[in-house]
Parts: structure tokens; sequence; C-alpha cells
């Protein structure tokens, strides 16, 4: 089997002082902060029965990957830069990754009937 090399295209995001964005990331997309501090939170989901949130600061050099697709907002206070970087393909473990967690989903109760 041949797999598309896993590359990536990176971009610059300057933020002004004050500014926050909203940015649909992929899974892979890889966030370095480049200057400033940067806040950095991610979408909502679901684990075991709680709905949680990851927020995150972010400083000079740190970096951020997106395990899950979906919306991130950005914010630095005092402005900042970051190198965004998006990947190109998707490699075999995503797409398999991603194809079992849309198709799992809880059997019925032994004798269950559906309505």
């Amino acid at each position: 089997m041949h797999l598309t090399r896993h590359t990536a295209q990176a971009q610059t995001l300057r933020l002004p002082p004050g500014a926050s964005r909203t940015w649909r990331a992929d899974t892979g997309t890889k966030f370095v902060v480049m200057d400033g501090r940067v806040g950095l939170v991610e979408t909502c989901r679901a684990v075991a029965d709680q709905v949680i949130s990851r927020s995150l600061t972010l400083e000079p050099g740190s970096h951020h990957q997106v395990e899950d697709a979906g919306w991130i907002t950005l914010s630095a206070p005092a402005g900042g830069e970051l190198r965004v970087s998006v990947p190109a393909s998707i490699t075999l473990a995503d797409a398999w990754h991603k194809l079992r967690r849309t198709v799992t989903r809880p059997r019925a109760a032994h004798g269950a009937t559906r309505t």
C-alpha cells in the first residue's frame, strides 16, 4: 500500500493587542508561538459523562498540536505571533481513528427492541 507523505503548509498569524480569532483546525494542526503570550481554547468535547474544553496559555517557543478537529479560539492580550502548520494530507492512522470513532456505537441491551 502506498501512502501520501504527511506534509504541512505553514503560515504566520499575527494577533494585535487585545485581539482574538476563531480558527477551524484540522486534526494535527500545530500552533507554535513565535512572540507574545497566546491563549488557546479548544472546542468542547464529551469525555465519559462530562463536557470539557481545554484552555492553554502558550509562551514564546511553546506549541500545541490539535488532537481532534474543531474550532480553536486564539487570544493575545498584549499581541502575539504564531506559526500555524496545517496538515496537507491525512495519515492512515488518523483516518482509522476517525473512522472508528464514527462507527463505534454502544450496543443495545440483549432483548431490547427499537421503537
